[in-house]
């Protein structure tokens, strides 16, 4: 029997209600300078005319695996079997209604080619969307730099990321089922202790930031997602072998995320804590 080819690359993206941008995103992978990957797509559900768009891609390119899900499953789920059904030495993401420049694929594949210690590879980008200018996303580049920022914030674009599936596979790491947002923060501050991480500087793809992520967050939303941002900061905390207490978990959760502080007390509980790290 004749063998299989095994890709390069899988690149890997789950879909729910993104027609209206969903062209761009997946020819901005099909025609990628690389050719040699798979493209998985997880059609979740959508209300809209998503599937219908995909399966002509599909029947036009044979390298498109559509997954067809019978009931929304959520983004964490679906990248976690998509990346159970990866061929690829690598895993590359893309989000729906991103953009990767068109030779993300072969500047990644290549640098993580000649750079074997390098189990996660993020890249540079640019954020833009319809009712605001492109803002130019500068990032540090070295692992400990990375390992550092972690304590403040997420450094990684998630339609930047190239993974190396070994270092998945080996440590049984997958992304957390019971993180419906922020996964991939998540994901990142628990492999930084086992693999190297690194961010090109090249900008290689672009962020889409629509209105609704804006402007239409309800209170409700921010306190669950300051929950689990708390989550995540602790147990990286625990960790990095650093000790603190719940009121200064909750003391780094404001200041880093919540949009005003309301009282003086609350600045100096969080110039205390600020200090308390610099020590």
């Amino acid at each position: 029997m004749p063998s299989v080819k095994v890709p390069a690359i899988s690149v890997i993206m789950s879909v729910f209600n993104s027609d209206l941008f969903l062209r761009e995103s997946v020819d901005s992978i099909l025609n990628q300078t690389f050719e040699d990957f798979e493209f998985i797509i997880t059609e979740d559900y959508s209300t809209d005319s998503s599937l219908s768009i995909l399966e002509k891609y599909a029947e036009a390119d044979q390298r498109i695996i559509l997954v067809k899900n019978e009931q929304n499953a959520g983004l964490t789920k679906n990248l976690n079997y998509m990346i159970s059904i990866a061929k690829g030495k690598y895993i590359a993401r893309m989000d729906a209604d991103d953009i990767s420049l068109s030779r993300r694929l072969e500047i990644q594949y290549n640098y993580m080619e000649s750079n074997s210690e390098i189990g996660v590879l993020g890249a540079g980008g640019s954020i833009f969307g319809s009712k605001r200018k492109a803002i130019i996303l500068e990032r540090p580049e070295t692992h400990e730099e990375i390992r550092a920022a972690f304590f403040f914030e997420n450094l990684l674009i998630h339609s930047s990321v190239f993974i190396r599936k070994s270092v998945l596979d080996q440590n049984s790491i997958k992304y957390d089922d019971n993180f419906r947002i922020i996964q991939d923060f998540e994901l990142w501050t628990r492999i930084i202790w086992i693999t190297k991480f690194y961010i090109l500087p090249e900008k290689l793809v672009q962020y889409r930031v629509s209105e609704s992520n804006i402007s239409t967050v309800t209170e409700k939303q921010n306190n669950y997602r300051e929950s689990i941002l708390k989550n995540i900061y602790s147990n990286y905390f625990l960790a990095g072998g650093f000790h603190f207490t719940e009121e200064q978990a909750d003391t780094h959760v404001i200041m880093l995320h919540k949009r005003k502080i309301q009282n003086i007390e609350t600045l100096e509980m969080i110039a205390a804590w600020l200090f308390y790290i610099k020590n």
